[in-house]
């Protein structure tokens, strides 16, 4: 059984996730408040997919951190 991770999430931020169904792989999914600012509305979009989904069928592992380039400092939208 995996150990469960606890994140704040936050809308517009990429994290790596996975589904909670076995042998689910690793994905990038972005946590979206298109439907309302409200945790209640928030959904998540995969990388490569506009289709939302719910919060809950996913496994939240890490946040997706921006490449560090010297000089430079941002988040990924």
């Amino acid at each position: 059984m995996r150990k469960p991770v606890s994140l704040e999430l936050r809308p517009d931020i990429y994290y790596w996730v996975r589904r909670r169904e076995p042998s689910s792989d690793l994905e990038v999914a972005r946590v979206s408040a298109v439907f309302g600012e409200d945790p209640d509305y928030w959904t998540v979009t995969r990388a490569g997919s506009d289709v939302h989904h719910m919060l809950d069928e996913f496994e939240f592992l890490a946040e997706v951190m921006p490449p560090t380039v010297a000089g430079q400092s941002g988040t990924i939208r």
